[in-house]
């Protein structure tokens, strides 16, 4: 299919000489669709070494004493908070969810639920339930390791929001000036 998507982007650029821009353009999908498929897989490996990481820092170096700090209850919160946003974002997305960022012919532009506020409400979600877990354990160095994937998503939206442009058009371009990325009137 990529050498199919090359050749057609060629051969329709090849008369108006812009082949380098066809080739250009090309690499870049084959990109974008690659880093769909390995950034969630890499965000998950990253979070269970923050994980392991936080369950070491708390058999290891607090030596197994648990205590519960302003951060152990922040992190409940972002537990219960990532889990119902999640949850709630995907209940309002329905079938149209997909871990792979795709469009199907049905598709439908979903501005109901959270999506009210914000446009990635599930990557929002995924941030709070990943910094929970070092935070509910007291682990610095578990909640550095999550702060790692933060980035990826943010690029994986980027990508998203180029395919939801492409299939919207003014109808997205609409929706996103009056919503924010991931914080509510902030981002």
């Amino acid at each position: 299919m990529r050498d199919k998507t090359l050749k057609q982007n060629c051969e329709q650029s090849v008369g108006d000489g812009k082949l380098a821009d066809a080739f250009r353009r090309t690499l870049s999908e084959i990109a974008e669709r690659s880093v769909d498929r390995w950034l969630p897989v890499l965000s998950g490996v990253l979070w269970l070494v923050a994980i392991a990481t936080s369950v070491t820092d708390l058999v290891i170096l607090q030596h197994s004493r648990y205590n519960l700090t302003a951060f152990g209850i922040a992190g409940a919160v972002f537990l219960l908070g990532g889990l119902g946003l999640y949850v709630i974002a995907r209940r309002a997305l329905g079938e149209l969810f997909s871990e792979a960022v795709r469009i199907t012919p049905e598709h439908k532009l979903v501005t109901n639920g959270p999506y009210r506020l914000i446009r990635h409400p599930i990557y929002l979600g995924e941030i709070f339930f990943g910094l929970s877990i070092p935070m509910i354990l007291g682990s610095l160095y578990g909640f550095i390791i999550m702060l790692a994937p933060i980035p990826m998503l943010i690029y994986r939206i980027r990508i998203e929001e180029n395919v939801l442009v492409s299939r919207f058009g003014q109808e997205y371009l609409d929706y996103a000036s009056k919503t924010k990325k991931l914080i509510p009137y902030v981002y």
